[in-house]
């Protein structure tokens, strides 16, 4: 059959290598799943679109030590837990020390130490259930939330602003590293949607805010048909 052939003649590569084994597979960011989401949906989104963008990724919850990492990724937070603070607190020292880079994306959760780790200040959270459209550095999208945090900056660069005005995406440098912000549920989104990932540039708010993390790699495919 097809699929044995192939097997077969990849075990012959392997034992062709100069190498008795290959190396750990090597991972760029890891995902924190938050208390609230919708764990299976949200961070298989995340993966996808994380992959999409050259970024190999590993997955860790909130209650969890956090894991040495070049990127955190914390997906569609919401609720008022969140995450324990010992998660947040755990990622900021290692942007803050490290030099690593965290991005969040939002669904109306409770936003702590905003100003310190964000870089933003927020004049309280709106739940109303709307599109909205921004133009981002990648070009124009419109997109759905259930909640937005209306927000100012009192450091972050602001990277897009809606239709309104309201800062949806940003930038903070934080000690040796940074912080990027996204006021929509990006993952949580897509949950629910056909086809989203052809044709799409859902992926380049990851291929962004993972520049950093992948800038050493030898190797980056730039085919986004990996699912």
């Amino acid at each position: 059959k097809p699929v044995a052939k192939a097997m077969k003649y990849f075990g012959e590569v392997l034992d062709k290598l100069p190498v008795e084994e290959l190396s750990e597979r090597q991972r760029d960011a890891v995902i924190m799943l938050t208390d609230d989401v919708d764990k299976w949906g949200v961070g298989s989104i995340a993966n996808i679109l994380s992959k999409q963008a050259g970024i190999e990724c590993s997955f860790t919850v909130s209650d969890d030590p956090v894991p040495d990492s070049k990127l955190y990724i914390v997906p569609s937070i919401a609720g008022w837990s969140v995450m324990h603070q010992r998660a947040l607190w755990g990622m900021r020292d290692k942007v803050r020390d490290q030099g690593a880079t965290m991005f969040i994306t939002y669904n109306g959760s409770q936003l702590g130490e905003v100003e310190e780790i964000l870089g933003l200040t927020s004049y309280g959270i709106l739940k109303k259930g709307m599109n909205h459209t921004a133009e981002f550095p990648f070009g124009n999208m419109t997109y759905w939330v259930n909640a937005e945090a209306k927000l100012g900056s009192v450091g972050a660069e602001v990277l897009a602003r809606n239709e309104e005005g309201n800062i949806v995406f940003s930038k903070h440098k934080y000690g040796k590293g940074l912080v990027y912000f996204l006021n929509m549920p990006l993952e949580a989104n897509l949950i629910n949607k056909a086809c989203v990932f052809d044709d799409s540039d859902y992926y380049k708010f990851y291929k962004i805010v993972g520049e950093e993390a992948i800038k050493d790699k030898v190797l980056v495919s730039n085919n986004t048909q990996v699912y």
